[in-house]
């Protein structure tokens, strides 16, 4: 059994958990080692997105998304984990705007898992997509039965259809001019910003080009785009 970790594999472990996907990239996870063999995860509420996610659907999934990646993280590590959501205990203590929302505990060891390698290599990729071939897409479908509510889809009229619907929606976004006040403060086109590393929507991690990182940094404004979109 793990004899658990010290304050070096702690914070190395921080810093993978930080890749987890959260909206905007936020970054609404404040960790803390409890003890060497328990991680806890607190919730920033301060962080959470009013405008575009008012039912805190989204934060309490990127925080999920976090521990997930402390797990990771461990069993990379060869350390065994499993996550305790504080919702299921009864014992969520509040302290001003930071909320206990899981617990990572270590129980003991496993094989390392070979998905937390590939955290790191996790990025945007604004290119075209290769045809999905008839043999790959037959593997998929056998993957994907086994999860409920999964579907995969390769009819190119329901793709079409289902991409309108997506970009009806986000420009129906794009128009309020609070949901772009509250995407503008997320944002980080230019590299020299405070918190260009830290949080939010950089432009490196957007692999945006130099002319596309000047154009957002003229139309995104919440004072333009949503007069362009009109």
């Amino acid at each position: 059994m793990s004899a658990g970790i010290d304050t070096t594999t702690f914070e190395a472990i921080v810093r993978q958990a930080q890749r987890a996907p959260t909206a905007h990239n936020t970054q609404p996870a404040l960790f803390r080692l409890n003890n060497p063999r328990e991680i806890a995860i607190l919730g920033d509420a301060r962080r959470a997105l009013s405008v575009s996610d008012p039912s805190r659907r989204d934060y309490l999934m990127g925080l999920g998304a976090v521990a997930e990646g402390v797990r990771l993280a461990l069993a990379e590590r060869a350390i065994a984990a499993r996550i305790e959501s504080m919702s299921n205990t009864g014992d969520a203590p509040v302290s001003g705007d930071h909320r206990c929302v899981a617990r990572v505990l270590i129980d003991g060891a496993c094989e390392p898992d070979p998905l937390g390698s590939q955290v790191a290599h996790r990025r945007s990729y604004r290119g075209s997509f290769a045809k999905l071939s008839a043999e790959r897409a037959n593997a998929a479908r056998q993957r994907l039965d086994d999860i409920p509510g999964a579907v995969l889809v390769t009819d190119q009229l329901t793709i079409a259809a289902l991409t309108n619907h997506y970009e009806a929606a986000n420009l129906s976004s794009l128009r309020d001019p609070a949901f772009v006040g509250e995407l503008w403060h997320w944002l980080r086109l230019n590299p020299h910003h405070a918190n260009y590393d830290r949080d939010g929507l950089n432009a490196d991690c957007m692999a945006m080009s130099g002319i596309e990182r000047r154009l957002a940094g003229l139309v995104m404004r919440p004072a333009v785009l949503p007069r362009l979109l009109r």
